[in-house]
């Protein structure tokens, strides 16, 4: 019943150095701040991510001066692991048409490590077992 499709290309940004103005009062996230190719399956939840990081960081100000000081925490932590999302995403859809880096994906191997991100286990557990909350709290500073 679909006469007609409009295809876009997959995009994705530079991630900017600049998430939130001086005072804290002004933010960025989500896609504003990191959009990226989809091969990670995990743009939306970067977003969500992004969400609970900053309730965490507001959670932890006693006053409105702390503000700032928060949003300079939170930025720190959301943008190692967007960075580091970001990369993985568009290094695997790379590999997504390479047959080489997904033979022990189906030869029965034992994998520790695998170029696919798929099934290299250590790509798992930093990209899909990631709590934002927790690395806020881990990565306390003084306000």
């Amino acid at each position: 019943m679909i006469h007609k499709a409009t295809e876009w290309s997959i995009q994705s940004i530079e991630i900017p150095d600049i998430w939130a103005s001086k005072s804290g009062k002004m933010i960025i996230l989500g896609d504003a701040a990191h959009a990226v190719v989809p091969y990670m399956a995990l743009g939306a939840a970067m977003a969500v991510e992004d969400a609970c990081a900053l309730a965490a960081s507001l959670r932890h100000i006693q006053n409105p001066t702390e503000l700032s000081i928060a949003m300079k925490k939170w930025v720190t932590v959301r943008k190692h692991r967007t960075k580091m999302v970001h990369e993985a995403s568009f290094g695997h859809g790379l590999m997504l048409h390479i047959d080489e880096a997904m033979k022990h994906d189906i030869d029965g191997s034992n994998i520790t490590e695998s170029p696919n991100q798929w099934s290299n286990p250590i790509v798992t557990q930093w990209a899909y077992g990631y709590n934002s909350e927790v690395k806020i709290l881990q990565n306390t500073l003084e306000y």
